[in-house]
């Protein structure tokens, strides 16, 4: 979801500024990108995150996003301003898998509350998100910028607010090489979103 919210501005903003900088992304959870960040497979990620990064880290905060609810516009719930966990007790949702951070923001909501969430369905994939909210079958829960591009749901904020953490990471021991230096001096000084 990050990708989707986060790359178009990012690809346009290195185009314009580095057009000779190489960049190949590709998306994974969060779990997947720290474990290939550990391992030397990734060079740098953006990572979503709600509490502090490991210590053998470095970070640039990119921005903060918000977790939101989604359903169908007439929804039972759909008309209300904002909606708590305890309103979604009994709700078929469906999630992402338990490697990304939105999962693991959204499921510790549900364990502050005292509520065991009605996990439909699982997956990694966004666009089996959007069916499975589309077609009525459940409700879930998005990143506002996402969220925002659908405006056939109903989009409601969680009471109280959540959100997320977008951050470019990398290891604390590797030198930056130049078109790495290029990309954490360009999430310092500019606004990606």
């Amino acid at each position: 979801m990050i990708g989707t919210a986060l790359l178009p501005a990012l690809y346009r903003q290195l185009a314009s500024r580095y057009p000779d900088l190489l960049l190949a992304t590709e998306e994974l959870g969060t779990k997947t990108l720290i474990r290939d960040l550990r391992e030397n497979v990734l060079d740098v990620a953006f990572v979503s995150h709600h509490a502090p990064l490991p210590p053998e880290f470095d970070a640039v905060p990119v921005t903060d996003m918000e977790i939101v609810w989604c359903a169908l516009p007439g929804h039972p719930l759909a008309g209300k301003e904002r909606i708590s966990i305890p309103q979604l007790e009994d709700e078929p949702l469906v999630f992402f898998q338990s490697s990304f951070s939105l999962r693991e923001r959204v499921m510790q909501q549900f364990e502050d509350a005292g509520v065991t969430p009605h996990i439909l369905h699982a997956t990694e994939q966004l666009s089996t998100v959007q069916s499975l909210i589309r077609s009525g079958t459940a409700t879930g829960f998005l990143l506002r910028p996402l969220a925002a591009t659908m405006p056939d749901l109903a989009v409601l904020s969680l009471e109280p607010q959540v959100f997320v953490h977008v951050s470019l990471v990398w290891r604390r021991s590797q030198k930056p090489f130049r078109d790495m230096s290029r990309l954490i001096e360009l999430c310092r000084q500019v606004p990606v979103l």
